[in-house]
């Protein structure tokens, strides 16, 4: 709850508490916390109610306080997938919308892996909240409960996006081209059929690649407007839009030209969806580290119930169910043998080779493979709480971290696009009004201005390096959970 200083107001779940000077230990640690105005500990609920100035400090910030002293806050995690997140700039909007709430403790949006990871603080927000205000900024969202299914999930929206590109680039490199060398053929002096009408053959040959093709970025400029932003697509909006109005405005004779520019936002739009598509292909082979993790998992688990062996998903296990492993199948929980014994191929987590002879009261690590003998183990650690969802949790969140050098990036394109629209308003009211050249040529230095200092280069070569390097170390077994150390590692080499 907000107050009207503009305070927040924040009830939490505490875990850990066993007797009423923990209470008071907690309510000290997080009083002196700069921020926090008021801090009450109830002890027989295990609940606090914290009253912060979120300019001040952070949910975080007082978790992190709490588990310093040995106590820990309820909280829950998910991942949402957002199909139409293409660019650092819808990055920023996400994130900037979502840290302002009340309950957000942690969020990460990534527009290489198409995902949103929150932790949230369950009693002040919910994740159907949290998707309906991600969907009121213009995004499709895909509510994603488990970390397991996330790849699957990515990968399905990355294939069925990049298979309907595949067909607009085509068909706008296409008309493109065709549009580029018979309007250039007419400039040098080639004679071209229908060039008294050359005019309404650009228009006609445009018109679909900005509608179809160029409706990405349109639409992307109309969102990062709405959200009060400027991005790629705002200028890439602005160049081939004006090119494209006042070309056609020509065509009509509203305004008289000797020249059109049909070719140039047509082009403009064509080679920028082939980059877009490119950029596609990368993000599809950024993921297979952890594809590759996820192949460890078992889909299934034979476990005891009732008496009888039944097999059913891995998802069902719960802790303490006794599972059945026959030799040459994965073990699908942490757990500990309780009857049986055998050999255990544990290469996937230590690298060693030769398999493992274990035995009763050994425990045994899911993802790895019974080569020979039967076990009897009883549940300790499933689901996302296994070893190797950890570290699938790890990679994961180690490609979707921000280094030092990519919160500079985010903050330089954050402005990047105002300043490139300021510079392109300056030139227009320079060469228009004050020199006084003709209309099409001041339209056409503008739209140079626009289209050249696209910032995606800018926003897409940090995260990009530190998708790939990350799941490169993880193909390697190398696990990177700090991304700080990516920028000391070559001074470590030195």
């Amino acid at each position: 709850m907000s107050t009207d200083e503009g305070l927040f107001s924040e009830k939490l779940k505490l875990i850990g508490m066993h007797c009423a000077s923990c209470a008071i230990a907690i309510e000290k640690k997080i009083r002196a916390i700069k921020g926090v105005k008021d801090i009450n500990v109830n002890f027989a609920a295990e609940e606090a109610m914290v009253i912060y100035n979120p300019k001040e400090t952070s949910l975080k910030n007082i978790i992190r306080a709490v588990r310093d002293i040995g106590y820990d806050i309820y909280k829950e995690e998910a991942v949402l997938t957002i199909e139409n997140m293409a660019s650092p700039d819808d990055e920023l909007i996400i994130e900037r919308k979502l840290r302002s709430l009340l309950g957000i403790i942690e969020c990460r949006a990534s527009h290489i892996s198409r995902s949103v990871s929150v932790v949230i603080n369950p009693l002040s927000i919910d994740i159907d909240e949290i998707k309906n205000i991600i969907t009121s900024l213009g995004f499709k969202v895909s509510k994603i409960v488990s970390e397991i299914q996330v790849e699957d999930v990515e990968r399905k929206i990355l294939y069925r996006e990049m298979n309907s590109l595949r067909k607009i680039v085509a068909i706008s490199l296409i008309l493109a081209l065709s549009l580029a060398v018979y309007v250039m053929a007419s400039h040098l002096g080639i004679l071209m059929p229908l060039r008294e009408h050359r005019d309404l053959i650009g228009l006609s040959l445009s018109t679909p690649v900005l509608m179809f093709g160029g409706r990405r970025f349109f639409s992307g400029a109309y969102r990062a407007l709405k959200n009060k932003t400027a991005n790629m697509d705002t200028l890439v909006s602005l160049g081939t839009g004006s090119a494209y109005a006042f070309s056609l405005a020509t065509t009509l004779e509203v305004i008289k030209s000797p020249e059109t520019y049909y070719e140039a936002a047509t082009v403009v739009i064509a080679f920028i969806l082939l980059g877009r598509y490119m950029e596609l292909k990368m993000k599809l082979k950024t993921g297979e580290a952890v594809r590759k993790l996820m192949q460890l998992q078992a889909r299934t688990a034979r476990v005891m119930r009732n008496g009888e062996e039944v097999e059913v998903p891995i998802e069902e296990v719960k802790v303490k169910d006794i599972v059945i492993i026959r030799s040459g199948e994965k073990i699908p929980v942490d757990g500990i043998i309780i009857e049986g014994q055998g050999y255990v191929d544990e290469s996937m987590l230590t690298g060693e080779p030769i398999p493992i002879f274990e035995k009763e009261k050994d425990p045994v690590i899911a993802g790895t493979i019974l080569k020979s003998g039967a076990l009897k183990v009883i549940a300790t650690r499933v689901g996302k709480e296994t070893v190797l969802a950890q570290i699938i949790k790890l990679v994961r969140y180690a490609q979707t971290a921000k280094p030092p050098i990519q919160k500079l990036v985010d903050k330089i394109a954050g402005i990047f696009s105002w300043m490139v629209i300021a510079i392109a308003i300056i030139t227009f009211t320079y060469w228009f009004i004050i020199t006084q050249i003709p209309l099409n040529l001041a339209i056409l230095f503008t739209a140079s201005i626009l289209l050249i200092a696209c910032p995606c280069a800018l926003g897409l070569a940090t995260p990009t390096a530190i998708v790939v390097g990350v799941g490169k170390a993880a193909e390697e077994g190398i696990i990177i959970k700090n991304m700080e150390v990516l920028e000391k590692v070559p001074n470590l080499l030195q």
